[in-house]
């Protein structure tokens, strides 16, 4: 019972410190940025991948076609997440805008304007790298991708590869739009499916990710196991 008396004294002792302290400010001052509503496009990105002057073009380019930025910067923000299966940096289009593009209710312009500016941010994240902070401190290749939704249980998370060429990468933004519009809706939430572009074969897969963990996860024990 002491043990677990010091422990939790430990970890009130961390909330409480000033360095917890200016870490949670510093997460309040980021969500200023961020906007909510069915004409907005969200943007995560990386202070210093992405500049003011970059967020200030892409919202420059919405306006023209009354639709509003929100972004958040993910600098420093501490996530425990499936990596491998997540896009680091994406563009998130909100599912009411999302059915209004795919089906067709608006203008072929709003889905160019989302194309051009996925395509500009793709540029900025080639050869680019993060350091990730854990027990030892890794350079961590950052990933980009588009999220598209059809409802609160729909979503769809594309993974935009930094090699594939400016081309290819506009032919497979056009390819998951088409895919979304075959999609039925899930009764109930889901995560969202996460796709990777074949560029041999032109389409996108679906990755089982349930099934890719407990690969990951065997392929450890056996390395531990030869140790």
């Amino acid at each position: 019972m002491k043990e677990n008396g010091e422990t939790s004294k430990q970890i009130d002792d961390i909330m409480n410190s000033d360095i917890m302290r200016e870490y949670e400010k510093r997460m309040a001052e980021k969500e200023l940025t961020v906007k909510t509503g069915d004409n907005v496009v969200h943007v995560n990105y990386y202070e210093g991948i992405i500049t003011s002057e970059d967020l200030n073009e892409v919202n420059e380019q919405l306006k023209v076609i009354q639709l509003e930025l929100s972004s958040y910067d993910k600098s420093g923000v501490m996530y425990a997440s499936l990596e491998d299966f997540t896009n680091l940096m994406n563009v998130i289009i909100n599912h009411e805008l999302t059915k209004n593009v795919v089906f067709g209710v608006v203008g072929n312009i709003v889905w160019e304007t989302i194309k051009a500016i996925t395509l500009k941010i793709h540029k900025k994240v080639k050869g680019q790298s993060i350091t990730k902070i854990s027990t030892k401190p890794t350079n961590k290749e950052l990933t980009f991708g588009l999220h598209l939704s059809l409802n609160r249980n729909t979503g769809f998370e594309f993974r935009l590869d930094t090699k594939l060429s400016t081309e290819t990468v506009d032919k497979a933004l056009d390819k998951a739009k088409d895919y979304v519009k075959t999609q039925t809706l899930n009764e109930s939430y889901k995560q969202p499916k996460f796709l990777y572009y074949d560029e041999k074969k032109n389409e996108w897969v679906v990755v089982d990710v349930m099934a890719e963990i407990r690969r990951q996860t065997n392929k450890k024990r056996g390395s531990k196991k030869k140790k």
